[in-house]
């Protein structure tokens, strides 16, 4: 539920940042934030799902850069941290771009989750991402839609405890885990 909430913030707090942008009349920073808000569909060899996102940066020419969070829901749920680039390959009004991010992907199991006798951690992985866009252009606002690969990690460590008869005592030898999923992503959005 925090999770929902905080999500829902970001949307809210981008939009308040847009708006109090627009009143600035000359050409200074705050004209060229941009907020790019997307829902996508994941699908990979582990089914398909679905993922939202909010990127919020700075457009320079044919460059935008930005900090970007989303909600994965690819078979493990998790929230992606990520550094966002996009590069205008071609167009004018309507454009080509280039997208690529990277950062870090924080499963949304909890700390010490009990599964039995046995209690599982859940550890930060890397999430990455590169593909195309095709932006729209609507008057100040855009219509984005885009294809890309993308590379999710979910690390997890199991309680192991056995018996170990040398020193005569039960011994945690735990059991790791490293998940690595690879997508397609075919997301649509909005950026303002």
């Amino acid at each position: 539920m925090k999770l929902y909430l905080f999500v829902c913030l970001l949307f809210c707090f981008s939009f308040y940042i847009k708006a109090d942008a627009q009143v600035a009349e000359n050409k200074n920073l705050f004209n060229r934030f941009h907020s790019i808000n997307a829902i996508g569909i994941v699908n990979g060899s582990s089914g398909t799902s679905f993922m939202i996102s909010s990127i919020n940066g700075f457009n320079f020419r044919k460059v935008f850069v930005g900090a970007g969070v989303g909600y994965d829901n690819y078979y493990y749920r998790s929230v992606p941290f990520f550094i966002d680039g996009h590069y205008d390959l071609f167009g004018k009004k309507n454009k080509i771009q280039l997208v690529g991010n990277a950062g870090i992907n924080l499963p949304l199991k909890s700390q010490n989750e009990n599964t039995g006798n046995a209690a599982v951690k859940y550890k930060a992985g890397l999430f990455y991402e590169t593909g195309f866009d095709y932006r729209m252009a609507c008057k100040r606002h855009a219509f984005i839609t885009g294809l890309s690969y993308s590379f999710k990690q979910v690390k997890k460590e199991l309680e192991n405890n056995v018996w170990n008869p040398v020193v005569n005592r039960i011994e945690n030898l735990p059991l790791k885990y490293d998940y690595h999923f690879q997508r397609i992503v075919f997301r649509v959005g909005w950026e303002f």
